[in-house]
């Protein structure tokens, strides 16, 4: 069934990009003017020194100038360049040579000169640099703190907004005050890292290796504060973009005259941020406490056709493209050389014993079709003598409890953190980990110490030592499990939010209309979650081991989570609650034998969990 043919002017993108239009205005006559006047008033009172009140006054307006026209440099390049999706690198290294060497990056670096040029004419004499100290001042914001700041920007792919699966809507004042200490940390250590390292700046660039210490705390501070306006800047604007579906607090297809229609050409919108928001408005509607923002999905037809039926084949489109490119990467995992399968397990045997769970298996096996695909079940090992298609009603009270096995490997303690408990992004900044840098020069300093202790103690040397590969050490910094995630699902955020719209909808509707199409369809829902819960298990599963990390480290190296691992996570916490939820209407509904396995998975781990 084909969506409405909707007039252009009230499509869901022409109306968001109105809205994008009045945040970017709001940002620059109303964020950017107010910490702009209060700036230089703040610094004109403790700087004040010999200058008069009338003479800070006729100053005051060509700094106001001076400082918006900064912000506002730094701003058009961030919406030029703004995004929501994935680049689709696979390793570091090709990360850094392609965002470095790029068109952006030039850019990038000249806009942050010139806004350091005018940052530091404006506020560089709050700092009473001398004259003989003008010359290590004009370097600093002509030359060092812009390339400082564009490298971690670039680095850092700063131009991209982060969107979490459970918050559809974040006030910009909110936003920006939870970060105010997050960027006063990053300018302190941009500036610590400038005090660590002016010697070989200055000493490369105007042959003085050594400045008096007056003169490098000077710069220190002027430094802090070119960079608390850079990160002040990047934060205004993250927090307007990244507001979310609402805008004066109402979803952003009412502005429209036929909102379900508008809100379903959003859902098939080309453009990676008006789709993504089109399906946080959808999980909004979802989720929410008022009825009213789902009575038109449930009750609204076109040609005596509802259009939910429309809505559920966007979000299945959108949850099967994932699964398609996890399932022809994981086919070419199989058909490399020297991969050993591991032998096939009985589904029930898996579920008694959850100390060696590992339902999907660290490899993938042979997949044709995805409707075909056991995700590692044989459906012999389930044959019993009373199985039928209808799921057994659980009559006991059954409770997720947010608690840790004493089993750590097991896949159960993957998904006890609920989805709605927390809020989870996917790109969330994980500080917890080694990085793969650190890896590299550890394996590089261990690798030359083995060398060393074998010409001079080769009795001492472990014959393990004496087998290691350079190149294994390059392996660990090259593969990326994450950056590989990234790639098959470029857009995890619009995943997720459909994950959660079509949970949201059929919970819901279980009370707000029980004889629906909403509730009719819970069938169909089950199984695109149960196959995505097979293909992105074998993806989370999936171990991209080296000899580096299995000869030096002996040890499981912790990874942060991965887009796919965490959509797997957000795809069984869906699937437990709508079965919890339609338990004794599912007795009544014919039921995919796969989804009846993996129901009475879920259900024997709450039971576990639960006791």
């Amino acid at each position: 069934m084909e969506a409405p043919v909707l007039n252009s002017r009230y499509s869901y993108h022409a109306i968001f990009t109105d809205i994008c239009k009045t945040r970017f205005n709001h940002l620059v006559t109303r964020l950017f003017v107010t910490s702009s006047t209060l700036e230089i008033l703040v610094f004109s009172v403790l700087t004040k020194g010999d200058s008069s009140l009338i003479e800070s006054l006729f100053l005051f307006t060509p700094k106001f100038v001076v400082l918006n026209i900064a912000s506002l440099l730094i701003i058009v390049a961030r919406k030029n360049y703004m995004h929501v999706q994935s680049f689709g690198y696979r390793n570091d290294i090709t990360y850094v040579l392609g965002q470095v060497f790029s068109l952006k990056s030039l850019i990038f670096l000249a806009v942050y000169t010139m806004a350091s040029v005018l940052v530091g004419l404006v506020l560089g004499g709050s700092v009473n640099i001398s004259p003989a100290e003008s010359i290590y001042s004009r370097l600093l914001t002509w030359c060092v703190l812009p390339f400082f700041y564009t490298v971690q920007h670039i680095l850092f792919d700063r131009d991209r907004l982060s969107f979490s699966f459970d918050s559809q809507f974040q006030p910009p004042q909110e936003y920006i005050t939870s970060k105010l200490g997050t960027i006063a940390v990053r300018s302190g250590i941009l500036s610590t890292a400038f005090l660590l390292l002016h010697p070989f700046v200055f000493g490369f660039t105007s042959s003085t290796w050594f400045l008096n210490i007056s003169t490098v705390l000077k710069l220190t501070f002027l430094s802090f504060i070119v960079f608390l306006n850079f990160e002040f800047i990047n934060l205004g604007f993250d927090s307007h973009m990244s507001i979310g579906c609402l805008h004066k607090g109402k979803p952003i297809s009412t502005l429209s005259s036929t909102p379900i229609e508008t809100l379903i050409d959003g859902l098939r919108s080309k453009k990676p941020f008006t789709k993504l928001t089109a399906f946080q408005e959808l999980s909004y509607r979802a989720t929410a406490m008022s009825v009213s923002l789902r009575d038109p999905i449930y009750h609204t037809r076109y040609r005596n056709q509802n259009l939910w039926n429309i809505i559920l084949k966007e979000c299945i489109d959108v949850i099967e493209q994932s699964n398609t490119s996890v399932i022809k990467f994981l086919e070419t995992l199989q058909n490399k050389p020297n991969k050993s399968k591991r032998p096939e397990r009985s589904f029930t045997n898996s579920i008694n014993d959850h100390a060696r769970d590992e339902l999907f298996g660290n490899v993938p096996e042979s997949m044709a079709q995805p409707s075909s695909l056991n995700y590692g079940i044989t459906s012999q090992s389930f044959r019993e003598s009373d199985h039928n298609n209808k799921l057994p009603l659980k009559m006991e009270n059954i409770l997720i409890q947010n608690k840790r096995t004493s089993n750590k490997k097991s896949r159960i303690n993957q998904t006890d953190d609920f989805v709605f408990d927390h809020v989870h992004r996917y790109d969330e900044p994980i500080i917890t980990h080694e990085p793969s840098i650190v890896k590299f020069i550890r394996g590089i300093n261990l690798y030359i110490r083995g060398k060393l202790s074998s010409v001079f103690f080769p009795s001492g040397t472990k014959s393990k030592d004496e087998k290691l590969d350079l190149a294994s050490i390059f392996d660990v910094f090259l593969s990326s499990k994450k950056r590989q995630a990234d790639i098959l699902v470029p857009l995890a955020s619009c995943n997720g939010c459909a994950v959660v719209a079509l949970m949201g909808f059929l919970v819901k509707s279980h009370a707000e209309d029980q004889k629906g199409v909403v509730v009719a369809s819970v069938g169909e829902v089950l199984k695109v979650l149960e196959r995505s819960v097979g293909v992105l298990g074998r993806f989370a599963d999936w171990d991209p081991k080296s000899s580096l990390t299995a000869t030096l480290f002996n040890k499981e190296v912790e990874q942060g989570p991965d887009a796919v691992s965490v959509l797997y996570n957000l795809c069984i916490s869906a699937f437990l609650e709508i079965v919890l939820k339609y338990n004794a209407l599912l007795n009544e509904v014919y039921l995919d034998d796969d989804v009846l396995r993996l129901s009475r998975w879920v259900l024997d781990i709450c039971n576990t969990e639960s006791m």
